[in-house]
This record gives structure tokens, C-alpha cells and sequence, in this order.
């Protein structure tokens, strides 16, 4: 046995601990130079150990070994492709809500091809869904007329369908219009006027100053995009409503002012229908007023019908448009407030002014209680319109009850030719 001195022993703990830390610092370095290898960085040629990219994204050492693929979370950038193919294969959940278009956001053209390709190739799910939309996204980005030619192929009707509006809608968000030039001249049976509608959803969905500013763009003349200018415009004011009413304000003259001054109305008054009331008071005039007007009393009535009434009754304006204003009020009361509007008409006296808004009522009511909504289509005023209530309440209480509605026939005093119409 070898004695050791106390200084030899200590010597040797140090040499040991030494050693040991040296170790692990050179392997540290070892694998941070392998992560940074993997880091979309090809190693430099010829050296030994060199690892090249396998087709499911790990690593191939030399000699042919694949390395464990870079856990999750490491600074590693993957092949975007494979990465969306993995999304599609596999689903992904609630904590990734836009994985699939970011990860298709880096690609380029040939990198998009080869995604379609393959997601094509893929069984049909949601996952795959989103990761092909997302690949065929991006190609309309780069490519988008040969976009919409690819999906002019696809074989099932209904995914084809869907296909065409989503690349007409991705088209709008950058481009509208190419979009809008493309659509008209290749006009398309299957998807008719929601071509051009989808490009305007794109479009509002996009950067706002970019689609107010293409808005503009459209003159101050009669539009064939006026609905979906006004569609937009109501997009646009959820995302930023400031920014879209001082918009309006300095638009010219023209169908695109008119159409965006009514949407600005339709979405204010259904937070604040007094402050939409004083805009519109000082921003709309002329051909622009009556639709303006139809807007603020249909919102308002979301919000408080009965104040919506009560500015409609006391409104200067033509027959018309008083008329339009109080049918959009009660069509919305009636909707959100049934049986509060019900009881408001009950305590009116029957009048013209209140037979549409009877009509509206009736055709609400006479499919759960046709024998108690007959009294509301006699109170009609107008001898035609009454006789059309009649008829349509007595043809669905002949269907649940004939021999109530004969006996109630029998003592009407209807018109002989609508009673023979009801037996």
C-alpha cells in the first residue's frame, strides 16, 4: 500500500474536480455548436462529423446514424414545410391558434407548391383544412392568379366552392384590385356575386389605411361595389372607429361617401344611437339623409326601441322613408323584445300608419297561435292587406285546427271568395 502525504491527497481532488470541469465545458461547447449547426446554418464542408437535413426535419450524421430530433422549445428553425405537414398530420390545439398561417407566412413559391402538393395527399380533417388554406394563403401572396387555378381543379364541389372565395378573399387583402380585374374577367356561375364579395372581406380584413385608401380609389360615381363598400366600411369601423369617422368626413361626394356614412351609422347607433343621431345630423343631407335615417332608427332599436319609436313619429320626412324608418324599428324590437313590442302595438289603436308593423307582428306570431293571432289580422285597416293576414293565419290554423277555423268561418262576415279559399 502507498501512503500519501495530506498535501498529495488534497493535489489529487483538485486535479480530479479540475478535470471533471473541463469535461463537461468542452461537451457544453460541443452541443451548443450542434444547435447552431441546426440553426438553418449548413456546417462548413468537409468537416468531420458533418450533419445534413433529413426529409422529417432531424439530423443525419455521418456515416447515415439520424440524430435525435432538437426537443421542443430550442432555438431551432424548422423547415417550414415540413412543419406544416406535421400540423396537418397531427392537429394542433387552442394554444396555437394561428400556427398554421405563420408557419406558411416564410415560404417561398416553391416552397408553397410543395406543401399543396403534399397536403393534398393528406386525409381530409380540420387540421389539414387549416394548413392547406394557410399554404394556399400564402401562395395567392406570391402567385395568386395560378392559386386560383389550382383550386379550380380540386374535385369535390363543395370544397372547390369554398377554395375559389378563400383565394378571392386572400387576393383582397393585398390586391383588390387584380382581384376585382380577375373576377370580371373570368366571371364564374358557381360562386356569382360572392366573387367580388369575398374580395371586399379580404379587404376589410387587411390593413384599414390601405382599404380606406382603395375605397377612395373608386370615385365619386355610381359604384357596382356599393353594398360591399358598405359591408367594409362596417368591418373596417369595428377595428377602428375614430380612425373610419374622420375617414368619412372627407370623402367627396358620391355613392362611396353615401354608403360609408350610412355603415359609420348602422355600427355607432348600436352603441350610442344620440351620439350617431348628432353625426348624422351634421354629416348626411340630401340623397344621403333618408338611408341614413333608415340606419340610425333599425340600430337604435337594438338599444332602446321604445326612444327609436319616439324619434321616428316625430321625424320630417317623407312618407317613405317614415314609413321604412318604423318598419326597420319594429322588425328589430320584435326580434330582440317580443313580447314588450306585442303589448306596445295591443295599447294602439289599429291605424295605416300601424298595419305593417301588425303584418310584422303576424307573421311572427301565427305559427304558435294562428286562432289568437286572428284578431290581429282583422285589425289590419287596409282592406287588401287584411285580407292577406287573414289568409295566412287561417292556412296554418287550418293545418293544426280545421274544424275550429270552420266554425270560426261560419260567424266571420268574410269576403265569400276568401272563405271558400279557407274551407
Amino acid at each position: 500500500m502507498i501512503r500519501l502525504g495530506k498535501v498529495s491527497v488534497v493535489t489529487l481532488v483538485a486535479l480530479w474536480v479540475g478535470s471533471t470541469a473541463l469535461a463537461f465545458w468542452l461537451g457544453g461547447i460541443g452541443q451548443r455548436s450542434a444547435i447552431q449547426d441546426g440553426d438553418g446554418r449548413q456546417p462548413p464542408s468537409g468537416r468531420a462529423g458533418a450533419a445534413s437535413a433529413s426529409p422529417t426535419g432531424g439530423q443525419i450524421r455521418a456515416g447515415g446514424q439520424h440524430a435525435d430530433p432538437p426537443l421542443s422549445g430550442t432555438p431551432l428553425r424548422r423547415d417550414p414545410v415540413r412543419a406544416l405537414l406535421g400540423f396537418a398530420e397531427l392537429g394542433g390545439g387552442p394554444e396555437h391558434p394561428g400556427r398554421p398561417r405563420d408557419l406558411a407566412s416564410t415560404m417561398d413559391l416553391e416552397q408553397v407548391r410543395a406543401a399543396v402538393a403534399e397536403l393534398e395527399q393528406l386525409g381530409q380533417s380540420p387540421s389539414q383544412q387549416r394548413a392547406l388554406w394557410a399554404a394556399l394563403g400564402r401562395w395567392t401572396q406570391l402567385e395568386p392568379a395560378a392559386a386560383y387555378a389550382f383550386v379550380t381543379t380540386i374535385g369535390e364541389p363543395k370544397r372547390r366552392h369554398d377554395a375559389k372565395l378563400w383565394i378571392l378573399e386572400s387576393w383582397g387583402r393585398t390586391d383588390p384590385a387584380g382581384a376585382l380585374a380577375h373576377v370580371e374577367a373570368n366571371p364564374d356561375s358557381s360562386i356569382g356575386r360572392a366573387a367580388a364579395a369575398a374580395v371586399f372581406d379580404g379587404l376589410a380584413d387587411g390593413d384599414p389605411g390601405f382599404a380606406m385608401r382603395f375605397l377612395e380609389s373608386l370615385g365619386t360615381g355610381g359604384s357596382p361595389h356599393g353594398h360591399a363598400t358598405y359591408r367594409t366600411v362596417r368591418a373596417l369601423f369595428e377595428r377602428g372607429d375614430r380612425e373610419v369617422i374622420a375617414w368619412a368626413e372627407t370623402l367627396p361626394a358620391g355613392e362611396i361617401r353615401d354608403r360609408s356614412i350610412h355603415a359609420v351609422i348602422d355600427q355607432w347607433a348600436r352603441y350610442d344611437p344620440a351620439a350617431a343621431r348628432r353625426w348624422m345630423e351634421e354629416h348626411a343631407s340630401g340623397d344621403t339623409l333618408p338611408g341614413a335615417q333608415v340606419e340610425l332608427g333599425e340600430s337604435w332599436a337594438r338599444v332602446d326601441p321604445a326612444a327609436a319609436l319616439r324619434w321616428a313619429e316625430a321625424l320630417e320626412a317623407d312618407r317613405h322613408t317614415s314609413e321604412r324608418v318604423k318598419e326597420r324599428i319594429y322588425n328589430r324590437w320584435m326580434q330582440y323584445d317580443y313580447e314588450t313590442a306585442a303589448q306596445f302595438l295591443v295599447a294602439q289603436e289599429p291605424s295605416p300608419d300601424l298595419d305593417r308593423a301588425f303584418e310584422i307582428y303576424i307573421e311572427r306570431a301565427r305559427h304558435y297561435n294562428p286562432e289568437a293571432t286572428m284578431a290581429w289580422a282583422e285589425s289590419i285597416t287596409d282592406p287588401k292587406r287584411r285580407a292577406r293576414a287573414i289568409y295566412r293565419v287561417g292556412s296554418i290554423w287550418k293545418s293544426r285546427d280545421n274544424a275550429a277555423l270552420q266554425s270560426y268561418l261560419q260567424n266571420s262576415g268574410l269576403d265569400q271568395n276568401l272563405i271558400k279559399k279557407l274551407r
